[in-house]
């Protein structure tokens, strides 16, 4: 049974496209249905993901990482990379995935 957390350190090294980051943070919204309710429930500073045209407060994309992690086992590889990305590169805050979709 694969877990994010082990298999960020497996896969350090990994590319992934602005494709993948989109995708899950798609994913990671559908499976914690927080992208309709964030503004209600969260108070926390909100950001604009370009692309995606949705506003997310930093709590709830950190929560909805962690819903998808305890799903990732029941994942597909496809979605575990992107679930991956992600997370990667939410560890530097989630300036890090505005920057990473900016370029």
């Amino acid at each position: 049974m694969s877990k994010l957390g082990d298999d960020l350190e497996k896969y350090a090294d990994e590319a992934f496209s602005k494709g993948d980051v989109k995708a899950g943070l798609k994913l990671i919204s559908e499976i914690s249905g927080i992208v309709a309710i964030a503004g209600l429930v969260f108070t926390a500073v909100t950001v604009w993901l370009p692309g995606l045209n949705i506003a997310v407060p930093t709590a709830a994309l950190a929560k909805g990482i962690s819903m998808a992690a305890k799903e990732y086992s029941n994942m597909d590889e496809e979605q575990r990379k992107q679930v991956r990305a992600v997370a990667r590169l939410a560890r530097g805050g989630i300036g890090g995935i505005i920057d990473f979709l900016k370029n």
